[in-house]
């Protein structure tokens, strides 16, 4: 008899288990779309980015104004003023060994602190377009265009 309950129960758990992800994955991404609605007046460039630290890879809405980088979600309200960045460069591979599958990482430096994006596939270029590369020993300051 207790043999006869057990598969049922462990396709049970494992049904809500998938249905409580995807339900996580939707709220998360309907979360996002209103940070980038929220931001959207304002911005020179915005879309949904994955924020990097560490291992995790964090969903935000990622908008850049005349004045700052904003990376936001439900979670994380957090933003980077232009005029302290000290770097900013486009690069195929995290600087942490970890496997980059989709997109562009944009790797901010601020301070000595190291901040990464991974960006969408295609709208890298827009990014490079308003947020232009920079290093610390070439002159100039980094500014949204």
């Amino acid at each position: 008899m207790l043999g006869g309950l057990l598969i049922p129960t462990i396709a049970g758990v494992i049904a809500v288990a998938i249905l409580v992800w995807v339900l996580l994955k939707k709220f998360s991404e309907d979360d996002i779309q209103v940070w980038l609605k929220k931001r959207r007046e304002g911005a020179v460039v915005s879309q949904a980015a994955l924020y990097v630290g560490g291992r995790d890879r964090v969903p935000v809405a990622m908008t850049l104004t005349k004045e700052s980088l904003y990376y936001e979600n439900a979670d994380l309200q957090a933003r980077l003023d232009l005029t302290q960045l000290d770097e900013v460069e486009y690069d195929t591979e995290l600087a942490t060994p970890s496997s980059l599958v989709h997109g562009r990482v944009l790797r901010l430096r601020s301070h000595g602190q190291t901040f990464e994006f991974i960006l969408e596939t295609g709208r890298d270029k827009e990014w490079e377009l308003h947020l232009p590369g920079h290093r610390m020993d070439e002159p100039g300051d980094v500014h949204a265009v």
